[in-house]
């Protein structure tokens, strides 16, 4: 992605940011690169359970505005680099 699709990209991040805190969802934390692949974006939510994020996750899909967010920003991410990923902290495991 160049720097003015990054731009973009961030905005529409922003905007979809904005939605959810309107809607009352989990807020979003973005992260970049400061070294290694700096056009690399990362989104950070905190859910209590897997049930809210589930349950999240079903009402964001069925939001017309936040999927229209969605779909304009698929298009200026690289196919096949965005990912998912779940993690909890290692005192939650015991």
């Amino acid at each position: 992605m160049s720097y003015g699709e990054w731009v973009d990209f961030y905005g529409l991040q922003e905007g979809k940011a904005s939605l959810a805190a309107e809607r009352g969802w989990v807020p979003s934390r973005f992260w970049v690169s400061l070294a290694g692949n700096l056009n690399d974006f990362f989104l950070e939510r905190d859910y209590n359970t897997l049930e809210e994020l589930s349950t999240e996750l079903l009402i964001r899909e069925a939001d017309h505005e936040f999927m229209r967010l969605m779909r304009e920003s698929y298009k200026l991410a690289v196919q096949g680099s965005v990912r998912v990923e779940l993690f909890q902290t290692a005192q939650e495991m015991h």
